[in-house]
């Protein structure tokens, strides 16, 4: 059974228990046969050919002497024949033919006049098929005749060779056919329904079953076949239809197909009424037998299915996923005693399931009581401050109790599958070597489904620990459980590899090759790539993120950008293409002020794409890029490539919005400011040119926000709701219209009164207010936000509202304060264009002319050389430094993005060439 399942580590060790009860289970043929057969799937095959012949060769002693030894006299002919079929196959497999083709003639001589040798002349069959002999071994399977037994096995042979070799499916169906006419059974026809599904032709498969099921109407099986069939067409209604007559005439077991059908095409109601009968409390508490603790199980599982795509039934859902963890709960205990391992550590991972199904579904329901972002303690009451290393949740409430529960729910979940997998996660970070070698001598270099199943359940219980804890803000916690998932992928990866280099030895072994023997370099590059390529952590550990990815984001929150621009380039050397890290990275590198740096990681991942063009993450990155260095016209280009992606949707759409509304990427709400501060530089080309300029602007706003409303309306999955809300209030700002303004000043104020916390619906309330001319109001909302320490859900706003208030301080000659807010935003963002503009200004306004140009060089950098306004007061105050070949330089940059800029040209170009002459 275990080799059947594969489970080869399990086969090894059933066969020692059976020689520790019994030594002379070894000398036992069966025992030789299961023997070979374990090294054959081992790799050994060699060794098995050397165990079947030794075995062979005391049967054949055995008889000769007439010495029957109990474990030879106690053989079949079925089980003798055996031994000699897959000794053929052994030499088949490594290639030796004409061997097996001589152990199969030595069998037909034994075996001949016994109805055995049936199975001789299929082997010799399977034994051309492998020679690519279609017709020897369909020739040979014919030599079976009708009235022999092994008479339908031929024919579904013959019929294999057909469909998978011959590509024919009339000579496939003729096969089966042939059955129903020959012998006309009811397993016949079943045979005959089956090979028409395998060709998915459903259609013919219903009438097969049904002319069954009208000589045998109580035949389950066939009730269940039709069912499947008719939705494999698409026949729902009948289908539903056929599935409840028959539940009504006492066919308790399609219950649960039923209901899957019914959940399936939406059928909520009846599928709920239906569930709710198997699942009374009387039926619940008096279920003891396995399998009614099993269909329990699977009805309340198909519960919770219906329940998730209702999305406002989390508190029911809970409550059914709790029931379906106590009924499994009961089944384990029920199972440990009489079902073998196997069996015991599949219901164990099912369990553990569940409890990883409650921790997500609480969550949720954590989620939607507490917003996108959690909002504890944002707001302090006196100033503002630096520290966001952990939070501290009152014990009593709610939140505390669900959040509890969570970290129980995952920590049950490693419990139970620690007891497969064998790995101790408490103590990995204590004990690295320890594990590494449990692994190794624990799985002896091969894992299981069940081991890698339960290696994945404790993984996944990490991250649903490291979401919780980084959501409720709890570092500590967070970085504990990102260092343990990350001991355990190292641990995986690790072993793994060690597999590899022992499967790469074992294939140059056994062609006479060594390492040492390799002097060729090509060769040795090939196998030191099939080492390195060999193995794919997302191969062995899908939907799980690297650790590391975590810890960049953890780091990100706590504002330590370079530490986290580490992490993200290590990810990033070993997998180019890791479109979340380098996103990430092209936010962390902004931040440290190194954006100039990442066109180098793009063109990596453009190498390591073959489909670069139309890949959705590799187009988001390079669209943000653009976005963050003032290109918004090609940020544009690239986020409309990847607005239809499943994943970077509705980001990709929210990036489309803000370059909609404020294609220049200017500080909403300081326009009137930047006039009087820089002399109407808006207005230094023509007075033709200036006539035009507030139609043409009134015009292009208006397409931007109804461009930007139907690009909202397009958004089909909104993961982040509140987000959303605010986005959409705020693109009513781009008409500047009054009513419109006060709209969403009333959708802010209702948005702050649902969460106080919030930062956006106050930035959105102080834009408003400018825009309405009640600056006193604005300033009030923005003087509250100064107060809010740093964090990275809210870290645009953040700046946004401070450097607005940087402002109107400056407009009230409050420079000393607007220092301190500029220097905050300096502190999470190096390239912060407007922060730097700013700056730039004060020393200005202090006539400290090269200081003043120095701020505006970075400004002027960072925004990749895409601001005239900033690029015109560089070259003044280098003019004004008496800097005139700088000042020169870059006039004629700001002129050869901005022809249509003339007044650099008379008011700085002209006078710094004059001066350079003097």
């Amino acid at each position: 059974i275990h080799l059947y399942m594969s489970n080869l580590k399990a086969a090894e060790q059933t066969l020692e228990t059976g020689v520790g009860n019994n030594f002379e289970v070894r000398n036992h043929p069966l025992y030789q046969l299961v023997q070979a057969r374990l090294m054959i799937e081992q790799g050994s095959t060699k060794i098995a050919i050397q165990i079947l012949k030794q075995t062979i060769a005391n049967l054949s002693q055995s008889l000769k002497s007439n010495n029957f030894n109990y474990s030879f006299s106690e053989l079949t002919p079925f089980d003798k024949l055996s031994l000699y079929i897959e000794l053929a196959d052994a030499h088949r497999t490594l290639g030796e033919q004409h061997e097996a083709k001589k152990v199969l003639q030595d069998a037909y001589l034994t075996f001949a006049g016994t109805v055995e040798v049936a199975r001789v002349t299929i082997a010799m069959a399977n034994l051309a098929l492998s020679q690519n002999d279609y017709e020897t071994a369909l020739n040979t399977l014919r030599q079976i005749e009708l009235d022999h037994p092994y008479y339908i096995t031929a024919r579904q042979h013959m019929a294999d060779i057909y469909l998978h070799h011959r590509k024919k499916k009339k000579l496939y169906i003729a096969c089966y056919r042939e059955l129903t006419e020959n012998l006309g059974t009811n397993e016949t026809y079943l045979l005959l329904g089956e090979a028409y599904m395998t060709i998915q032709e459903p259609e013919h498969a219903i009438e097969i079953y049904e002319s069954i099921l009208r000589k045998n109407p109580n035949d389950l099986r066939l009730a269940s076949k039709i069912g499947h069939a008719l939705v494999k067409i698409h026949h729902y209604a009948k289908a539903v239809s056929y599935y409840e007559t028959a539940v009504k005439t006492g066919q308790n077991g399609l219950r649960l197909d039923l209901a899957d059908l019914l959940i399936n095409i939406k059928q909520f109601k009846k599928a709920k009424r239906l569930l709710h009968s198997m699942l009374t409390d009387e039926i619940i508490e008096s279920a003891s037998d396995v399998n009614e603790l099993q269909e329990l199980c699977n009805a309340l599982k198909l519960l919770v299915k219906l329940q998730t795509l209702e999305d406002d039934k989390l508190t029911e859902r809970i409550n059914t996923l709790n029931n379906l963890k106590s009924i499994q709960t009961r089944l384990l205990k029920r199972i440990q005693t009489t079902e073998v391992k196997d069996v015991v550590n599949e219901q164990k991972i099912n369990l553990s399931e569940t409890l990883l199904q409650l921790a997500s579904t609480c969550m949720l329901d954590i989620q939607a009581q507490c917003g996108d972002y959690f909002n504890i303690n944002r707001f302090p009451k006196d100033g503002y401050t630096e520290s966001t290393t952990a939070t501290t949740i009152d014990p009593n409430n709610n939140l505390s109790q669900n959040l509890t529960s969570i970290v129980n729910y995952c920590e049950d979940a490693i419990k139970h599958a620690s007891t497969i997998s064998g790995l101790e996660i408490s103590s990995t970070l204590q004990q690295n070597k320890t594990n590494l070698n449990l692994m190794n001598s624990t799985y002896g270099g091969e894992l299981d489904h069940n081991i890698m199943a339960a290696i994945n359940i404790e993984a996944s219980s990490m991250v649903q620990l490291i979401n919780v804890y980084m959501y409720t803000m709890q570092y500590v916690n967070c970085e504990q459980e990102i260092l343990k998932l990350a001991q355990l992928q190292e641990e995986i990866e690790m072993a793994f590899t060690n597999q590899n280099i022992k499967t790469i030895n074992c294939d140059l072994n056994q062609s006479k090759t060594t390492f040492m023997s390799l002097k060729h370099e090509p060769y040795l590059q090939k196998i030191d790539k099939m080492i390195n390529n060999s193995f794919s952590l997302s191969t062995y550990m899908p939907n799980i993120p690297l650790a590391g990815v975590f810890m960049s984001k953890l780091l990100i929150i706590k504002g330590d950008f370079e530490t986290a621009s580490k992490h993200l380039e290590y990810l990033l050397h070993k997998n180019p293409c890791h479109y979340e890290a380098l996103a990430s990275l092209i936010d962390t590198y902004r931040r440290c002020g190194l954006l100039s740096s990442i066109p180098e990681y793009l063109e990596k991942a453009k190498l390591h794409n073959s489909q670069a063009e139309n890949s959705s993450g590799l187009n988001y990155c390079c669209g943000v890029y653009h976005f963050y260095t003032g290109q918004s016209s090609v940020a544009l280009t690239y986020f409309n490539r990847c607005r239809n992606d499943v994943e970077y949707a509705e980001l990709a759409i929210y990036r489309m919005v803000e370059i909609c509304i404020n294609p220049d990427n200017q500080l909403l709400g300081t326009e009137s400011v930047m006039q009087s501060n820089n002399n109407n530089n808006k207005n230094n080309s023509s007075n033709a040119n200036d006539s035009n300029y507030n139609d043409e602007s009134l015009s292009n706003s208006s397409i931007g926000r109804e461009t930007a409303e139907q690009l909202l309306k397009e958004l089909k999955i909104i993961k982040y709701k509140k987000r959303y809300r605010f986005i959409s209030t705020f693109v009513l700002l781009a008409t500047k219209c009054k009513t419109q303004l006060e709209s969403a000043l009333e959708t802010f104020a209702q948005m702050s009164h649902e969460d106080p916390d919030s930062v956006a619906p106050i930035y959105g309330a102080a834009v408003c207010y400018i825009y309405l001319k009640q600056n006193q109001k604005a300033r009030n909302q923005l003087k509250r936000l100064a107060k809010v320490s740093w964090n990275f859900q809210d870290a645009e706003e953040l700046e946004k509202s401070w450097l607005l208030l940087v402002d109107m301080y400056l407009q009230s000659g409050k420079l000393e304060v607007s220092q301190d807010l500029l220097k905050k935003c300096l502190k999470y963002n190096k390239s912060s264009t407007k922060a730097y503009e700013y700056f730039g200004l004060i020393m200005e306004k202090g006539q400290n002319f090269t200081e003043a140009s120095k701020y505006y060089e970075y400004a002027w950098n960072n925004s990749n050389h895409q601001n005239p306004v900033v690029g015109y007061k560089l070259a003044y105050n280098l003019l004004k430094s008496q800097k005139y070949v700088e000042a020169i330089e870059v006039s004629l940059q700001v002129l050869s993005a901005y022809p249509n800029y003339p007044k650099i040209q008379k008011e700085i170009l002209d006078k710094a060439r004059l001066n350079l002459r003097i």
